[in-house]
């Protein structure tokens, strides 16, 4: 196998690191150069970005505790469960596409874009602790002995529209934070089942929009060619579908999305390739249809010339 091109990766991971360090020094010395500039002069300010990265649904709390305890009329409490929940959900791979519109005269969010995205979205939930168990006419609380396990998988298709303010760091890259409106839907969700009568598990919602935050940094590897790392992620949650309430321990809120027994904040880290467009390139001749390549003399003024040759001409025979 060619060593060449993870030397050539690893090279461009480097250098992305260095760009992130690079401000700091670059702060104190004054130094902030356009990685913009070759773009500026040769290329459209509109350009095509492709991206790849990992979705996770970051648990908001690893564990809690978790208990359902019914009154009874003899003053006897009911106790269906009391045990400790806790929750993993590994990331997904997410894969990207859109357009980013640089905007050179602006004086804050120097870049838009917008770009539709899909993943999928996996949360693991185990329970430990006591269980009403039903034998018959009896019944009793027992410890589980083997954790009972709950699983969460669903799809989900987004368009994410993002403003970006960078920071110029020299040269060949830079560092930006973004903040923008991102909207999901989740497809295909599914969830294993439980014992329905001690747990009521909450479906996601069909769909949210989130205003999120994020970090990145990028790097010029080539006249119109952009590599950026992102880090973004959901900071609030300004819409959900409607979800059907069920007994829980734990509320999300607008903080994030309520799904089975737990609560999770989306978040992403992403690899981008921004691919701008050039310019079209201006030839010496001017179009037909512009007022520039009209006729540079206008025919009277070639009559006006011929007569004042014949009138040369009648000077030199009278001389003669």
């Amino acid at each position: 196998m060619d060593g060449s091109r993870p030397r050539a990766f690893a090279g461009i991971l480097t250098r992305l690191l260095l760009v992130v360090a690079w401000p700091c020094m670059a702060y104190g010395q004054g130094v902030w150069d356009d990685p913009f500039e070759s773009t500026n002069r040769g290329f459209r300010n509109r350009a095509w970005t492709f991206s790849a990265g990992a979705e996770q649904l970051r648990p908001m709390g690893s564990s809690w505790a978790s208990e359902w305890i019914i009154p009874r009329e003899d003053l006897v409490n009911d106790t269906l469960h009391v045990g400790q929940w806790e929750t993993t959900a590994p990331p997904s791979l997410l894969l990207g596409a859109g357009l980013v519109w640089r905007r050179p005269n602006a004086l804050w969010l120097d870049r838009v874009s917008v770009a539709a995205q899909a993943s999928r979205r996996k949360a693991n939930e185990r329970y430990v602790g006591l269980l009403k168990v039903q034998e018959g006419a009896d019944s009793s609380v027992v410890t589980v002995d083997n954790p009972l396990v709950h699983e969460g998988r669903a799809w989900v298709t987004a368009l994410q529209v993002q403003g970006h303010s960078t920071l110029l760091s020299g040269p060949d890259g830079y560092v930006e934070w973004m903040t923008g409106i991102r909207a999901g839907m989740h497809l295909a969700a599914s969830e294993t089942p439980t014992v329905n009568n001690l747990f009521q598990s909450m479906s996601l919602p069909q769909w949210h929009v989130a205003w999120t935050l994020g970090v990145g940094a990028g790097l010029k590897v080539w006249r119109g060619r952009i590599v950026r790392v992102s880090l973004d992620v959901d900071a609030l949650q300004l819409a959900k579908a409607r979800q059907t309430w069920v007994p829980r321990a734990r509320d999300a809120g607008l903080d994030g999305l309520d799904w089975m027994q737990g609560t999770y904040r989306p978040w992403r880290v992403s690899l981008h390739h921004d691919l701008f467009q050039p310019k079209p390139q201006e030839g010496c001749a001017a179009p037909t249809h512009s007022k520039a390549s009209k006729t540079l003399f206008d025919p009277k003024m070639g009559k006006t010339g011929k007569v004042k040759h014949k009138g040369y001409k009648k000077f030199l025979n009278a001389d003669n």
